[in-house]
């Protein structure tokens, strides 16, 4: 079998550290995909999606990467969007200043803003929260 890609290796180290949240918040968490992402929530959704990777030094040929996560978040609340801050927080605190793997440093927190309120589905609020970690492309 072959071995398994340093993005799929790192994504899968933040859904296992993401776990803990889906009972603690009531909520589904898996890696984004067309059919997670149209599938009805009961109460939440967080999904975890590889963005973008860049060297850090491509003059030098460095073997530093830098790979940015999104973590989206799906939540139902019909009356405000504010609940679901203890879990844009709860997210933020289990991946920040966190190494994922030993071939990757901490990951930094970017940023997160609301996306959108789903019109199709009502009481629906989309949150997008952007890590980076910096990987060892030689290691």
């Amino acid at each position: 079998m072959a071995s398994e890609s340093r993005l799929a290796e790192i994504e899968r180290a933040i859904l296992e550290r993401l776990a803990p949240l889906a009972s603690a918040h009531n909520v589904r968490i898996g890696a984004l995909d067309a059919s997670e992402l149209a599938r009805p929530i009961s109460k939440g959704a967080v999904f975890v999606n590889y963005q973008s990777s860049q060297s850090l030094r491509p003059d030098y040929n460095s073997e530093m990467e830098s790979v940015i996560f999104e973590v989206l978040v799906k939540y139902e609340d019909l009356r405000q969007h504010s609940k679901a801050y203890p879990l844009l927080e709860a997210i933020r605190a289990k991946l920040a200043r966190w190494a994922p793997l030993e071939y990757c440093n901490e990951m930094q927190w970017r940023g997160q803003k609301f996306v959108t309120q789903a019109l199709n589905e009502s009481g629906i609020w989309v949150y997008s929260l952007i890590f980076e970690v910096i990987v060892d492309a030689a290691y």
